[in-house]
């Protein structure tokens, strides 16, 4: 409990303030002819600034819901997934090898729901101008703020944590230069993948992805 609360007092007093002032402040403040509204961001968190300061308004099903200091999403996601972690770390403790199986499982799990949203929902890289529109009626902004589609980075970070603490107290070393490159070679291969890829949907819509008018 004291780990959630710890999180929780150090996050939510900036939360809340920036709450505040996006709700009150900002429509207030001169932004000469570019002025459209004097109550857009106090008609977006009015009824919904409870859900940023309870980090849950990313799991809303309408768009609408995220509206109110969009930008917090990630947040609210990672606060949704810290929950999980206290539990990880407490299994690494008693089991050391139960809690490295739960936290492999666990990125597993993630994987898993990312491969099928892609392949059902034939979700492209770019989905601010996707190659392709969604099939089976996905959207796939709405999924980009859910804290399952984002779980397994998260976790394996945690994974890669409790394993470098379990290598460290068993003095393991890697010294075959073999593994090491081969470790080299997969990094580059996720780097290519995060890069190319993508740029296939955008790689001919400079003007639609910038526009002017």
């Amino acid at each position: 409990p004291l780990a959630y609360l710890n999180r929780i007092l150090r996050i939510l007093p900036m939360m809340a303030f920036i709450t505040f002032v996006q709700t009150f402040v900002a429509d207030q403040l001169p932004y000469s002819y570019r002025v459209a509204s004097r109550s857009a961001n106090y008609d977006a968190c009015s009824d919904s600034w409870y859900k940023v300061l309870f980090f849950y308004a990313n799991l809303e099903k309408e768009p609408v819901d995220v509206g109110c200091m969009a930008h917090l999403w990630y947040i609210q996601c990672d606060m949704q997934l810290f929950l999980l972690l206290p539990f990880m770390v407490l299994l690494f403790h008693w089991r050391r090898m139960a809690g490295l199986m739960f936290a492999f499982f666990t990125f597993l799990v993630g994987i898993a729901v990312r491969i099928y949203l892609g392949v059902w929902y034939e979700f492209s890289a770019n989905f601010m101008l996707p190659a392709n529109m969604p099939a089976h009626g996905g959207d796939q902004q709405m999924q980009y703020f859910k804290p399952w589609t984002r779980m397994a980075p998260y976790v394996c970070g945690v994974f890669t944590m409790l394993l470098i603490i379990t290598c460290r107290d068993q003095k393991v070393v890697i010294r075959s230069r073999a593994i090491y490159f081969s470790l080299v070679c997969f990094a580059c291969f996720i780097l290519c993948c995060l890069v190319f890829w993508p740029y296939e949907d955008v790689k001919d819509l400079p003007e639609a992805r910038w526009p002017l008018d």
